[in-house]
């Protein structure tokens, strides 16, 4: 039986837009186009369109001496329930002229604009997925490893050597290294010009494995992220994408509107099985800070400013004082407003009140363990 046709507002020489097949096609281009998708666990319980899922993580066994659970009973099964909930509800709604609907037909206006959605859709999801490995996975800290093969092989050593009650160690089989295109490009460079290296095609995009372990690159990192190694599953991405249903009369218009509709989750869940590489890690970083005067503002008002973005899971904090202070890296510093020496958090406008001619040295820091990371300094001018 043919599909129903699912637009008869607007016809073009006799041709009609089946919706319905093309809500296929942008869902199916979707789960093909993100790397995201590949990765992402789908042993999930529940029906995401209700808006939520479980997952479950099993703990290892144990054995114990011959006879234990005829006393004790037998060990029951560790597997914590770990819900992600669909709660980023987003929209694409594009005006379209009935010109163009007229001109073009609906079917290639429609079949036009699902092709630039999916590409929308599919930034989103990526970008949303390597952001959560960021904030809840590991930084990888290399010390005094130049070369890229062998910070590399270290990152996937460390991941492979995890032990605790869930994990004795990770087969590379399971990884999946996901690179910058300039860290990428590193990588690539250094297979290409290695001895005796026959089984690497250098005039290929891809060489789809280093080591071992799967690789990929992605512009979706977060910026400054060189590289994320994680095992397959470690981050649920529940999506649940609507059809798009028929262009509907703007009011007091001649325009329709074209909208499609999706949600979605995104929750680490084995944060311990992902790490991920940050430019320049192992040494604290330097954040460009400029201190500005607030026009009108009362005497001490000053508008604090970093050019650097933070990166997902840290934050900004400050002190003043007469001069720049010293912070190491890993420091852990005492945030909050209990005491006169204690680490602020920068407000998001970044206006504080400071007295003119004072220093304030501004650091970026762990979200959980408030060890710094970068820091910057700048003289205050106050108004």
């Amino acid at each position: 039986m043919a599909r129903t046709k699912a637009i008869s507002l607007i016809q073009s020489g006799g041709l009609e837009a089946d919706l319905k097949e093309i809500s296929g096609l942008v869902i199916e281009n979707i789960q093909k186009a993100t790397l995201s998708n590949g990765l992402k666990s789908q042993a999930y319980t529940g029906n995401p369109a209700a808006g939520s899922v479980e997952f479950k993580r099993f703990a290892n066994s144990v054995s114990k001496d011959y006879g234990t659970a005829r006393t004790g009973g037998g060990d029951k099964l560790k597997a914590p329930p770990i819900t992600v909930n669909l709660n980023v509800h987003k929209e694409i709604v594009e005006e379209a002229a009935k010109f163009d609907l007229d001109t073009f037909g609906v079917a290639n206006i429609m079949a036009r604009r699902a092709d630039n959605h999916v590409d929308t859709v599919v930034a989103e999801l990526d970008t949303a997925f390597f952001v959560e490995a960021v904030i809840a996975g590991v930084s990888f800290e290399p010390t005094g490893l130049s070369n890229i093969e062998d910070q590399v092989e270290a990152m996937i050593q460390a991941l492979e050597t995890v032990k605790n009650d869930y994990v004795r160690g990770v087969p590379r089989s399971m990884m999946n290294l996901v690179c910058s295109p300039s860290f990428y490009g590193k990588i690539r460079n250094y297979l290409d010009k290695t001895a005796n290296n026959a089984n690497v095609d250098t005039t290929a995009e891809e060489f789809a494995l280093f080591h071992g372990v799967k690789t990929y690159s992605s512009v979706y990192l977060p910026q400054n992220i060189d590289a994320v190694l994680m095992i397959d599953g470690a981050i649920a991405l529940p999506v649940v994408i609507y059809p798009y249903k028929d262009p509907e009369k703007i009011p007091l218009s001649n325009d329709y509107a074209v909208a499609m509709f999706y949600d979605y989750g995104c929750k680490a869940l084995t944060p311990d099985l992902i790490f991920f590489y940050e430019k320049g890690a192992g040494e604290l970083g330097t954040l460009t800070v400029t201190a500005t005067s607030v026009a009108g503002s009362s005497q001490g008002r000053t508008k604090i400013s970093v050019a650097e973005p933070v990166l997902p899971g840290r934050k900004l904090v400050y002190k003043t004082a007469s001069s720049a202070l010293n912070v190491s890296y890993n420091e852990v510093l005492n945030v909050g407003t209990g005491a006169s020496n204690n680490w602020k958090e920068l407000p998001a406008d970044g206006e504080i009140d400071v007295p003119s001619g004072h220093t304030i040295t501004v650091v970026e820091i762990d979200v959980d363990d408030n060890k710094a990371k970068k820091a910057g300094s700048a003289t205050v001018a106050s108004a």
